[in-house]
């Protein structure tokens, strides 16, 4: 699982009486605001920690996702994901939405009526507890709206929004080049050095070939910033312990430039 992510409440004081609506509607995020509030959680935890729920509301409103009767489009996810370039896929399929959480993915989840809702309603499974899921729901910190079991989400959910952070593809890459073997410990850590994200993007970008490491990580350090895909070399070969492993990607990557 990767790390926990951010939790937003549309009913929060900052913003519950922010307007969120089109038209004459007096509508506002604290009554309708599921939608934003999921994307804002999304936004927070992978892209910009002072996202909130007023902007992606306003956004939601600019762009046309904010309907004048019916709440926020399912669209408006799609086009969250197109705006910030994240991996997206809106599915239908159980299996596949689960798979997303298992690999370290978000998933806003709108739901039919039952422990959720009694209409409609957006929120966000961010991880699996056994046989259980964990739950971000925006409007509500109830213990059985935060934590259920998967067969109740399986029953009343509608469709799925997954989400992978803008590394998960190069990870991808990296994995099949075998310059790492477990793309779920990256996708648990890769913020949590500085630049290691846009190592990973510009490495899986000139990485060709599946190459034998680098083992001295001088060295490794040398090769990468020749090949343009690091720029500073002592900010790295200072960091390279900073994390379990960071060393030996870098040492693998420089093998596989």
């Amino acid at each position: 699982m990767a790390k926990r992510p951010a939790y937003y409440m549309q009913t929060d004081g900052r913003w519950k009486a922010v307007r969120y609506a089109v038209g004459k509607s007096k509508a506002t995020i604290g009554g309708t605001g599921c939608g934003p509030a999921c994307a804002a959680m999304i936004a927070a935890t992978w892209l910009d920690p002072a996202i909130t729920p007023v902007e992606t509301a306003a956004w939601a409103v600019e762009n046309g996702y904010r309907t004048a009767d019916n709440g926020t489009a399912w669209a408006l996810f799609q086009g969250f994901a197109e705006r910030h370039k994240l991996p997206f896929l809106q599915t239908g399929s159980h299996s596949a939405a689960f798979s997303c959480v298992k690999d370290g993915g978000l998933v806003v989840c709108i739901m039919g009526p039952g422990r959720w809702t009694t209409g409609g309603h957006y929120i966000l499974w961010y991880a699996c507890e056994g046989s259980n899921v964990l739950i971000h729901d925006p409007a509500s910190k109830a213990a059985n709206r935060a934590r259920a079991p998967l067969s109740v989400l399986r029953a009343e959910v509608r469709c799925y929004f997954c989400f992978w952070p803008p590394v998960w593809p190069a990870l991808q890459k990296l994995t099949r080049l075998g310059v790492i073997s477990s793309p779920e410990y990256w996708m648990a850590h890769w913020d949590e050095v500085k630049y290691l994200d846009k190592l990973i993007l510009k490495g899986a970008e000139k990485a060709a070939r599946t190459g034998t490491a680098e083992t001295d990580i001088e060295k490794a350090v040398k090769k990468l910033s020749e090949r343009g895909v690091i720029g500073v070399p002592e900010y790295w070969l200072e960091n390279c312990g900073a994390i379990a492993y960071l060393d030996a990607l870098i040492c693998k990557l420089a093998g596989a430039v």
